[in-house]
């Protein structure tokens, strides 16, 4: 429900100022991309009651009535700025990777990136005085490739952290984070069960391609990249299932929600 995952996000940013760790932004990341950007209607004038287990999003309920948590929504992505950078003692840590820019008096960032559909993240920094930034690499990542200024670097992370230090000048920053299919398999109430990750996304089968969200599949079935319009998505290749976000699963446009 979005206020639960509203509540997630406020808790690991309070722990993430206490102690700026890594794991309080990957919980961040994935609450943010898999559930809240989700449950926000196209229009952005309201929040859907989003239960993924059921594979649907109520809109509206009778009489026109709003259906869940409008201003506990609304007041998350009223603080998306104060999510973007943590910035002290010379110290820039990029805390969710969207287009975005940050200044002050003595430094300019401006990141470019499609993330999360593609994990290239291009940083152009200019600074008056030395600094360092601080990359994190997801938890979901496995291999990952840094250049600065052209020349690569050792990406060996330390708590889930790179620090690259910049001397005084302009410098181009750029993190590439290879994106994987991870097929995990548990067993719940002695009934087993097979999720699918792609980078930070949790992936699902949706509703609007038939079937139910909880579709049987066969223990042959293989996750496989496909293309529609353009865009990468995953494929159960025995059983024909197509895979979309979590937070595309669901919606109300199935014609665009791919």
């Amino acid at each position: 429900e979005t206020c639960v995952a509203v509540g997630i996000v406020e808790n690991a940013l309070a722990l993430f100022y206490d102690r700026p760790l890594a794991k309080y932004l990957d919980v961040i990341e994935k609450t943010l991309l898999n559930h809240m950007v989700g449950s926000l209607e196209r229009s952005g004038a309201d929040l859907a009651y989003y239960q993924g287990n059921y594979g649907r999003k109520i809109y509206r309920t009778a009489g026109g009535m709003y259906q869940c948590c409008r201003y506990r929504g609304f007041t998350l992505f009223s603080y998306l700025p104060q999510m973007a950078y943590y910035y002290k003692d010379g110290v820039l840590i990029p805390m969710i990777y969207t287009p975005s820019v940050f200044k002050t008096q003595e430094l300019s960032c401006k990141l470019t990136t499609e993330y999360p559909a593609k994990g290239i993240l291009k940083f152009d920094i200019e600074n008056t005085s030395e600094m360092t930034l601080r990359l994190r690499i997801p938890a979901w990542c496995e291999k990952s490739a840094l250049f600065v200024n052209g020349q690569p670097l050792n990406t060996e992370s330390k708590n889930g952290y790179i620090d690259v230090k910049l001397s005084v000048g302009s410098h181009e920053i750029l993190l590439e984070l290879l994106e994987e299919i991870r097929v995990m398999r548990h067993l719940i109430d002695d009934k087993r069960y097979l999720s699918v990750e792609y980078g930070p996304l949790l992936m699902a089968h949706d509703t609007h391609f038939g079937s139910e969200l909880w579709q049987p599949i066969s223990p042959e079935a293989i996750p496989c990249l496909c293309e529609a319009k353009g865009i990468e998505l995953l494929r159960m290749e025995a059983d024909g299932i197509t895979l979309v976000d979590f937070a595309s699963a669901g919606g109300n446009d199935p014609e665009n929600d791919l």
